[in-house]
């Protein structure tokens, strides 16, 4: 398995966003997606900079494959506000994306063209084209 450094390319709509890699970078349908986003952190009393950490945003699969792009469709799933949830067999709701950072909450991720992006090719699996 190896990984590809990419970005979203476009954000398609509530499920599914856009990469700038295809098969010519040797994504496949299958193949785990995780976009990130970045944070600088700073001492409070100095105000010096201490690093930066990267963090998960979301996770998609890769669902199309053209050769110079991809589509992921979000993969990590909705978290409950209940403390008890009623669940339907074979059905689980799926976080969103938005564009807008008004609409952000616990179920629903700020997701932007030129986010960092890793793709995780297993080597295996079928273009679509």
């Amino acid at each position: 398995m190896a990984d590809i450094t990419v970005k979203v390319a476009a954000v398609l709509d509530r499920l599914l966003v856009a990469f700038n890699a295809g098969s010519q970078a040797g994504v496949n349908v299958g193949d785990k997606v995780t976009i990130w986003r970045s944070v600088a952190l700073f001492d409070p009393d100095t105000n010096a900079a201490l690093g930066g950490l990267r963090m998960q945003k979301l996770g998609l699969e890769i669902i199309h494959v053209q050769e110079t792009l991809s589509v992921g469709r979000v993969a990590d799933l909705a978290e409950s506000d209940q403390l008890y949830a009623v669940t339907v067999a074979g059905w689980q709701r799926r976080k969103q994306i938005t564009q807008d950072p008004d609409k952000v909450d616990i179920n629903t991720v700020l997701i932007r063209v030129g986010d960092e992006v890793t793709i995780s090719t297993t080597g295996v699996g079928r273009v679509e084209g």
